[in-house]
């Protein structure tokens, strides 16, 4: 917006209507942007844009208020064009967000499937660091449940590691 407005600043002081349109015809090179005037203090269209086959119509009334304006599928913007402080017409501009939240889906979907890979490998991860810690405890406790059930005291553990339940 600030570069066609600042662009347009001559255009509208010599009113050239053509030049503002060739500006506002560079719109075609931002997919998003759906509709573009510039209008005259009056509220008249000095030159307006609006993309083929998007399905709206041209501008033709100057919007009474000026800022950002959002809603679920558009975002629309109006800003005064000054000259030395002296109102010289304003800018309007609708985008289209439906790419925007193409874009938002296809990241939240890649972020899902990163979220759901990282907690199989986790899973996967602990499972064997839980059987490694486990297993010699389980291996004691089966030896114990022998002794206990055949009374037999000369059963030994095997010592397999080099740690606290090794020792």
């Amino acid at each position: 917006a600030n570069i066609i407005k600042s662009n347009s600043t001559a255009a509208l002081v010599f009113s050239d209507r053509k030049t503002t349109q060739e500006i506002l015809s560079a719109l075609q090179d931002t997919p998003d942007v759906v509709d573009a005037a510039i209008f005259l203090p009056d509220g008249t269209p000095f030159a307006t844009y609006t993309r083929p086959n998007s399905g709206h119509d041209h501008i033709r009334l100057m919007p009474a208020w000026t800022g950002n304006r959002f809603d679920w599928r558009v975002l629309a913007l109006s800003q005064d064009i000054r000259i030395n402080n002296m109102l010289a017409g304003r800018l309007f501009l609708e985008a289209n967000l439906d790419r925007l939240y193409s874009s938002l889906m296809l990241f939240c979907l890649a972020t899902l499937i990163a979220i759901g890979v990282a907690l199989i490998v986790a899973r996967k991860l602990l499972q064997n660091l839980s059987n490694i810690i486990t297993q010699p405890i389980c291996n004691l406790a089966e030896l114990m449940d022998q002794v206990s059930s055949d009374q037999d005291y000369n059963v030994r553990a095997s010592l397999n590691t080099r740690d606290e339940i090794g020792t």
